[in-house]
């Protein structure tokens, strides 16, 4: 009796670390096929629909520089930022999935797009295009946008954008949001970026 007590007991607990060792196969095999994506509330409604891909995880940060910084502690896998990498950032992988506009000054702050026409804007795009894409406002032709910081707002291309001789104004919507003209899309990787993940988050966001 007592033998066979020994064996049921036996038995249970061999199929108990079966059951366990299988369990934690399982979620460390869906934890490594499962791409974990940072962004920030600019592209997270568009990003959001990759979740219906059970490969993908889309994570909401606050920021852009919320979202590398946990690139940086490999936390993800991809961030999809909205703008270039500031001076005292990792230098990361990426892929430019988009265009927008750059708008800057000598110091950080917002301005919401229906107060656009309170600032002198000096850029050294085609006055066409800034009308194209914010109306008419009071646009000055300049071949060095640099030199015409302290005269309040640039706008220039993401090319063009140096973060060490200027900083960042954030251009907001009505509701508070980041009017996603001023954003460049760009997908951030540790590594090579995967061409197939690459088109994914593009295929959502544009």
């Amino acid at each position: 009796m007592n033998k066979k007590i020994l064996f049921i007991a036996t038995l249970s607990l061999f199929i108990f670390i079966v059951a366990a060792l299988i369990f934690v196969f399982n979620k460390e095999k869906e934890s490594l096929s499962t791409v974990k994506i940072a962004t920030c509330p600019t592209f997270y409604e568009g990003l959001s629909k990759l979740n219906n891909k059970s490969d993908y995880s889309i994570i909401l940060t606050s920021s852009t520089g919320a979202s590398l910084a946990m690139l940086r502690r490999e936390q993800v896998d991809y961030v999809l930022g909205g703008r270039i990498l500031y001076p005292n950032e990792a230098n990361f992988n990426q892929q430019i999935i988009g265009e927008g506009f750059s708008f800057l000054s000598q110091r950080n702050f917002s301005v919401y797009d229906y107060d656009l026409y309170s600032y002198p804007i000096y850029s050294d795009l085609s006055e066409d295009l800034l009308r194209e894409n914010f109306g008419n406002l009071d646009y000055n032709i300049v071949d060095d946008v640099y030199d015409h910081l302290n005269e309040n707002l640039v706008i220039t291309s993401w090319e063009n954008t140096d973060f060490s001789r200027a900083e960042i104004v954030h251009l907001l919507r009505v509701d508070g949001s980041k009017n996603i003209k001023s954003r460049l899309p760009i997908v951030f990787c540790y590594d090579k970026c995967q061409n197939e993940i690459v088109e994914d988050i593009k295929g959502v966001v544009n």
